[in-house]
């Protein structure tokens, strides 16, 4: 069982109940004796029905310009990161979510969701929680909140996360995607070519404005990315690292399909004439927003930014619908870099194209690529002194 955050946390709006976080203890070693004590306490308030406790408290605001409302934990002596985890993402068995309903006179459905146990989080999630609550840890001990961080590298042990081989298309199947596109519409087919084409991600993609494309120059210049993230909608950010801003020289099929999208996009919005906006109100990634341009290549019908999911939702009704191997739009970026290698583009060079932070972040991922471009060095060479050996005998 996994607890509802949303319907947990208006239970303790209705609830009109004082939480407070204990003081446990003031050594900061905690271990899974703590976590489980504070898990029973937590069970023991509810099943009691406890109007106060010394628990820190939970207030809630209502957000300006809207109608909102943020919950915050006012955190005492403990760890924030420790209750507001349990709080909102706990798990407990069916038995025990039955009694905690019972104790609060509560149909269990409406406190609990039910979650099938599918053997635990991967590995890439673990990480990513490890990261959080590291980050937050180390600010906690820059503001003299907390003597030591516990989870950074000194203390604990990161999660190692093993790293899987990138799926990609080969030639072949590139060469038959392409084809399919002939049938599809012009928006999507241009989507599709600069995710081939270009490699880049799918957030960049949906950033790109006309004036990031130099058709004299054959570049495009990757200087925003787009985004959705929840209970904020589709916002626009800087790229994802100082590497990532970068022009790429595109090839003249790109070119040439660029143009003719270009004709009409134009003539879409002539067509939509007062239901074009001229000027969009975009969401930046500290929540505030910025009036601009509406220059956008791809937008959706209402002329306002895409939502990235939409790529990958069309990518995968594409695959199912002409029973392709499965790709998404990341697995093109990875055809991309891995048809460059194949074909002797230096890594360097690939590294700079897909806006990798090092060059060591792109040999690692496509070690694959490089081992086989690799061999194939290695028997063009056999193969051409074979052949100046047999050239010798003769003579």
């Amino acid at each position: 069982m996994k607890g509802s955050e949303e319907k947990l946390l208006n239970f303790m709006e209705g609830a009109n109940n004082r939480y407070i976080i204990p003081v446990y203890q003031r050594k900061y070693d905690w271990k899974y004796d703590n976590c489980r004590q504070l898990y029973e306490d937590l069970k023991k308030i509810v099943i009691d029905n406890r109007n106060t406790h010394f628990f820190g408290s939970i207030t809630s605001q209502v957000v300006p310009k809207g109608s909102k409302i943020e919950f915050h934990i006012i955190d005492g002596q403990q760890r924030l990161t420790t209750i507001t985890l349990l709080l909102l993402a706990i798990r407990i068995s069916i038995k025990s979510a039955d009694k905690i309903a019972k104790g609060i006179n509560t149909p269990v459905q409406k406190l609990f969701e039910l979650h099938l146990d599918t053997g635990g989080l991967s590995d890439k999630t673990i990480l990513h929680y490890h990261k959080l609550i590291s980050t937050i840890l180390a600010q906690a001990t820059r503001d003299r909140l907390i003597p030591f961080n516990i989870a950074d590298r000194n203390h604990m042990k990161a999660p190692k996360l093993e790293r899987k081989e990138a799926a990609f298309l080969d030639d072949k199947q590139v060469r038959h995607v392409l084809e399919l596109l002939e049938n599809e519409p012009i928006k999507w087919k241009t989507i599709m070519y600069l995710l081939i084409y270009s490699g880049i991600r799918r957030g960049e993609l949906l950033g790109l404005e006309w004036k990031d494309i130099d058709f004299d120059k054959k570049v495009i210049s990757i200087r925003r990315t787009s985004q959705a993230v929840d209970h904020m909608g589709i916002i626009t950010k800087s790229p994802k690292n100082d590497t990532s801003y970068r022009t790429i020289k595109l090839s003249d099929t790109m070119l040439d399909q660029l143009r003719e999208y270009q004709q009409y996009w134009q003539k879409r919005r002539t067509e939509l004439d007062d239901y074009w906006h001229d000027e969009i109100q975009i969401i930046l990634a500290d929540g505030s927003t910025q009036t601009v341009p509406n220059d956008r290549l791809f937008t959706k019908v209402d002329s306002t930014p895409m939502n990235p999911y939409s790529v990958s939702n069309w990518v995968r009704k594409f695959v199912k619908r002409n029973n392709l191997p499965y790709f998404t739009p990341h697995s093109l970026r990875h055809t991309h870099a891995t048809l460059l290698i194949a074909e002797g583009v230096s890594i360097p060079t690939v590294s700079r194209r897909l806006g990798h932070s090092s060059i060591a972040t792109t040999s690692k991922i496509y070690i694959h690529a490089i081992q086989s471009a690799d061999e194939i060095a290695s028997n063009a060479l056999e193969d051409k002194l074979k052949l100046e050996k047999r050239k010798d005998n003769a003579d």
